[in-house]
């Protein structure tokens, strides 16, 4: 379980580092709520798979399918 609250945090962290999210009438709470649930589907489709050298191979399909969530749910990515 700490495997995935790590994984959950990182991609967090990624998703953030590049820009901000920004939609054009959802709020903050939102943000957070369209967020949290396309993180937990892109873990159901691409759970932690690690390999030989402790390294997460899923974590970059993970990333993309967690964004292309959030653009599907009509939020940009803004960059800084």
């Amino acid at each position: 379980m700490n495997i995935l609250k790590l994984t959950l945090i990182a991609s967090i962290t990624l998703l953030s580092s590049c820009g901000s999210w920004q939609h054009s009438y959802k709020d903050g709470s939102t943000f957070y709520a369209e967020n949290n649930a396309c993180l937990a589907e892109s873990n159901r489709v691409y759970p932690p798979l690690f390999n030989s050298y402790g390294r997460d191979t899923n974590n970059i399909s993970r990333t993309y399918y967690a964004t292309d969530c959030m653009k599907a749910k009509g939020w940009r990515l803004v960059s800084n």
